[in-house]
């Protein structure tokens, strides 16, 4: 089996760490990939519940829209108090469309 291949980046300043060499540059640009190869499997399921990754990506889309509209710019921080659930990564995928820093 072959592993992906990695290599060490200086990160955070001075911090070496190991890293894939083929990776998305991004968690959205990961999450657009996952919507593009597969819009209406399910991303999400709880309790019964279940959300298409089209569906996901929509509701991520919106409130990433509603967050920059508020005035929130790239490298802003967002601070989350949620449960876990469908609503907290909606947050966390759409404060990374926007460019903002999730605090929780």
């Amino acid at each position: 089996m072959a592993y992906p291949q990695t290599r060490h980046e200086v990160h955070y300043g001075n911090r070496m760490v190991r890293a894939f060499v083929e990776r998305p540059p991004t968690i959205d640009a990961m999450f657009r990939a996952a919507v593009a190869q597969a819009p209406q499997r399910d991303a999400l399921v709880m309790d019964g519940e279940r959300l298409s990754y089209a569906a996901l990506d929509a509701r991520v889309e919106a409130i990433a829209a509603r967050l920059i509209a508020r005035g929130l710019t790239k490298g802003e921080r967002l601070a989350l108090l949620l449960d876990n659930g469908f609503a907290f990564l909606e947050c966390v995928l759409a404060a990374a469309r926007a460019g903002l820093i999730v605090v929780r």
